[in-house]
């Protein structure tokens, strides 16, 4: 029995055992912070890629109304012209139901980043302005965009 007594009576090592169980929580919660703050890191890091494509394939929709404009529609598309932090390809098709209009389609690739990942393309279909200052001039009558 007095071994039994003594046992109870001895709690040197609680507070050891306390501050080792408080610090593994803290690692945890450490480490849960830094995994969250990672992936919202590269969330975001993706999404400003995403959103500089865009842009470059809205450049490349703009680059085939300005080349259509000048070369009075002969103008058929190009491809790897550089633009900001990569580039775009533009193709010019007619309109399947209509021969006065056209569909461009802008396809934009970032520098330095995996195949496909940051591709978006654009698709508009030009029609002619009705204006008599004659030329080539384009208005947009619908565009979707998309990777």
């Amino acid at each position: 029995m007095s071994r039994k007594l003594a046992l109870i009576g001895n709690e040197k090592g609680t507070a050891l055992i306390v501050a080792l169980a408080f610090i593994a929580v803290l690692m945890i919660m450490t480490s849960t912070f830094v995994v969250n703050l990672v992936d919202s890191s590269n969330f975001e890091s993706g999404f400003e890629a995403r959103t500089k494509s865009f842009y470059i394939a809205e450049a490349g929709l703009h680059h085939a109304i300005w080349k259509l404009d000048i070369e009075g529609g002969a103008y058929r598309g190009e491809s790897g012209v550089s633009f900001g932090e990569g580039n775009f390809d533009v193709e010019i098709e007619v309109h399947p139901e209509d021969a006065s209009k056209k569909v461009v389609i802008s396809r934009a690739r970032l520098d330095g980043y995996p195949d496909g990942r940051t591709e978006t393309v654009v698709r508009a279909v030009l029609a002619p302005a009705k204006s008599d200052a004659g030329g080539f001039d384009m208005t947009v009558e619908s565009w979707t965009a998309g990777g």
